[in-house]
């Protein structure tokens, strides 16, 4: 009666695995993947720090207070950067995020970040930055 009970649960056990991915497979034929950009990281440490690369995203250390400069927005249009305070200290030592010349952040003329490892997503509309 053993061997039978083991063979009744193995059975059992066939038909949940047969039925989980039976689902996944329909979950998957259902489902529209988007494939999304590759993003550098970059570890930031000095001050003032120029974007200059594309698809970049920049792990800033903020023992102390750091300014990253953005670069023009019509170069960069419909791009994406990110911005993190790596350290957690943003909060005392803010980051200062600059458009180049006139440009803004969402209509600022300056983003500061300031709080311990937050993270900033900015996209370039062609004229200026903006937070999304």
């Amino acid at each position: 009666t053993d061997l039978t009970d083991v063979l009744a649960r193995l059975s059992a056990l066939e038909s949940s695995v047969t039925t989980v991915q039976n689902e996944v497979n329909t979950i998957s034929s259902s489902t529209t993947v988007t494939e999304c950009c590759t993003v550098e990281w970059i570890s930031v440490s000095t001050t003032p720090y120029t974007i200059v690369d594309h698809n970049v995203g920049l792990l800033v250390d903020t023992s102390v207070a750091r300014i990253v400069n953005l670069p023009l927005a019509a170069d960069f249009e419909g791009e994406t950067v990110y911005i993190k305070d790596d350290t957690g200290t943003a909060g005392t030592n803010n980051i200062t995020v600059a458009p180049a010349g006139v440009e803004t952040v969402d209509d600022d003329a300056v983003l500061y970040i300031d709080s311990d490892y937050a993270c900033v997503q900015l996209q370039s509309n062609g004229v200026g930055w903006e937070i999304v």
